[in-house]
């Protein structure tokens, strides 16, 4: 299953995902609305609905002739969950949320690490100055 920000990233399947959250749609609907504003054939949106099945977003029931396609409310969740944690590590980033007074006694700050590299006296790296690795 692809990550929430993977299935977002397409500007076609956030389009996608704004119209059902507005409710069910046939598949035609859809198609109709998405090719009209991207430009796109109603092939290329029938792909973005199956990705979007396939990872469990949407559902989809017939009725008679139609395919009806619904937003799935736990493919909601996944995605508030992701930008929930992604919320937790911007607050505890260092050098923001802790002072340097607040970091531990073993901790370095970030800038300090980055000349004690750029320097090559880092433990183990003596000796290895024309790293390619290093910028």
């Amino acid at each position: 299953m692809m990550h929430p920000f993977q299935v977002m990233s397409e500007p076609i399947r956030r389009r996608i995902v704004e119209i059902l959250a507005s409710g069910e749609h046939t598949s035609g609907q859809v198609c109709e609305s998405i090719a009209f504003e991207f430009n796109v054939t109603r092939t290329a949106v029938s792909k973005h609905l199956a990705i979007l099945l396939e990872n469990q977003w949407v559902h989809v029931r017939p009725d008679y002739t139609m395919r009806l396609y619904r937003l799935d409310d736990r493919a909601i969740d996944r995605l508030s969950r992701e930008v929930a944690q992604l919320r937790a590590l911007w607050r505890r980033r260092i050098g923001e949320t802790y002072g340097a007074d607040t970091l531990p006694e073993n901790a370095r700050p970030l800038e300090k690490a980055r000349r004690r590299v750029r320097a090559g006296t880092m433990k183990g790296m003596r000796g290895h100055r024309g790293d390619a690795w290093r910028p």
